[in-house]
């Protein structure tokens, strides 16, 4: 009945987890993320690594059913977080809402990370890897399937507000009857610059774009200076 299987906390008295490796564990059946990595208040890059975890089954019955995340990696002071060749299935489970970063994978506000090579598989809710307001991050070499019946889910990979951001050599599928997007890039509340969507493996549903990149409108909240190849 824990809340989280492994937490990475700034504990706010100017003391700040750097370094820290959080490797080869088995995790299931959490009530908010299987690891968080939580770092609000920035002390440079600290360098702290997700890797080679097994995460399943998390639940998101608390936090007003915001949580539910496999790997959860939030604020400034996270800034370099690795998150590399962890299996993450079925999570968000019993969320209901999109107040946090929903998704096997979630950042927010935690700039310059690395996502690779990771293994996502049945997420009934929400998104494969969901990116927030997190800039200089690389989304690469990422393995995804999205089952039937996630009718939550905005992405298989989502980015919503992040500047400068790279969607690179992933393969991503879902079932034949899902209507999502598989790649989405998305500015609601500033401009988002220079994302790069390239040379992933893209197999899509029935009625949703496979891939889009737009705006809240095309003159403020725009997306600006797109490169999209080799998909």
């Amino acid at each position: 009945d824990c809340w989280h299987g492994v937490l990475v906390e700034d504990p706010y008295v100017n003391l700040y987890p750097k370094r820290n490796k959080v490797l080869n564990n088995r995790i299931s059946g959490t009530k908010a993320y299987g690891v968080a990595v939580y770092l609000p208040e920035t002390d440079g890059n600290t360098d702290n690594q997700v890797r080679d975890n097994k995460i399943s089954g998390i639940r998101g019955n608390v936090l007003t059913n915001s949580a539910g995340m496999g790997v959860y990696v939030v604020g400034a002071g996270a800034l370099g977080t690795l998150v590399r060749d962890n299996v993450i299935d079925n999570c968000c489970i019993n969320t209901d809402n999109e107040n946090l970063a929903p998704g096997a994978i979630g950042l927010s506000g935690a700039h310059g990370c690395v996502i690779e090579s990771n293994t996502i598989r049945g997420m009934t809710k929400y998104d494969g890897i969901r990116v927030v307001s997190s800039n200089n991050c690389r989304v690469q070499d990422n393995d995804i399937y999205m089952p039937a019946g996630n009718t939550t889910a905005s992405a298989s990979i989502y980015a919503l507000d992040s500047d400068f951001i790279s969607i690179k050599d992933n393969a991503i599928a879902c079932d034949a009857t899902s209507a999502r997007r598989q790649v989405w890039v998305r500015s609601v509340s500033k401009e988002t610059l220079s994302p790069v969507v390239d040379g992933n493996s893209i197999k899509g549903g029935q009625t949703a774009s496979i891939l889009e990149l737009n705006g809240a409108n095309m003159t403020t909240l725009a997306v600006k200076d797109a490169l999209v190849a080799n998909n």
